[in-house]
């Protein structure tokens, strides 16, 4: 289903214990993400291994962070694996933790990498932390980097958040559609809080597409009205 309108989740700005709403409302997503979601099969990351294609030797990972997705991927496959992220923080934790073999600081804007550099590109969470004209102009940009497939994923509504952890990057600035990227070759592949899109460049390669569990979906829903429950009620 389409929607012609952006749904907006409304976050009270009101200050509570020295801590604004919007810092509560990060923080409670960032440390069950950490904690409960990584660890179950339904999570997003455990997804996103699932539609890897099979014979990818090489991932770039565009807005990598910490490199949670990586770590969950080097779990099931061995493969070669470059972070690439604007934060330096983030890339710090990625060297000392091994989630990939070599890390590129850089604006994923502006990718300093020849065309069909690597199998896979992956961008998770990532284009909603660009104003909307940049995104897409990533996306394209992203199409002629890949030998087989890119996967992007991102919110399926637009999702409020602030900078956090000392990261500016970390506020969102936009939302898409699915139009957006049917019209750039992508598929949906799955649906729920987070949707991700496929582009296939090797059509030989593309795989039985493996649907993710649904419960994921419900999890995630129940977390957000339990979230805006606990800030609307705070005194």
């Amino acid at each position: 289903m389409m929607f012609s309108a952006t749904l907006r989740l409304h976050i009270p700005k009101r200050n509570i214990a020295g801590y604004s709403s919007m810092h509560i409302y990060n923080e409670l997503f960032r440390l069950t993400n950490k904690y409960i979601f990584s660890h179950f099969p339904f999570e997003n990351i455990h997804a996103i291994a699932k539609l890897v294609d099979e014979n990818s030797s090489s991932i770039l990972d565009v807005g990598c962070g910490k490199g949670e997705p990586m770590r969950i991927l080097k779990r099931k496959k061995k493969i070669f694996s470059v972070g690439l992220d604007i934060f330096i923080d983030y890339l710090k934790l990625c060297k000392r933790s091994g989630t990939h073999d070599e890390v590129i600081n850089c604006d994923i804007r502006h990718l300093p990498l020849k065309e069909k550099s690597f199998d896979t590109i992956i961008c998770l969470n990532v284009i909603e932390h660009l104003p909307r004209d940049e995104g897409l102009r990533f996306l394209l940009h992203a199409s002629r980097l890949a030998k087989r497939q890119i996967i992007v994923a991102t919110p399926s509504i637009y999702l409020p958040q602030e900078a956090y952890e000392d990261n500016p990057y970390q506020a969102h600035r936009s939302f898409y559609s699915i139009h957006d990227f049917s019209i750039m070759g992508f598929e949906v592949i799955s649906r729920g809080f987070v949707f991700f899109y496929v582009k296939w460049q090797d059509k030989s390669a593309k795989q039985r597409e493996k649907k993710s569990l649904s419960i994921g979906k419900y999890m995630r829903h129940i977390l957000f009205f339990l979230v805006k429950l606990l800030i609307k009620h705070q005194p």
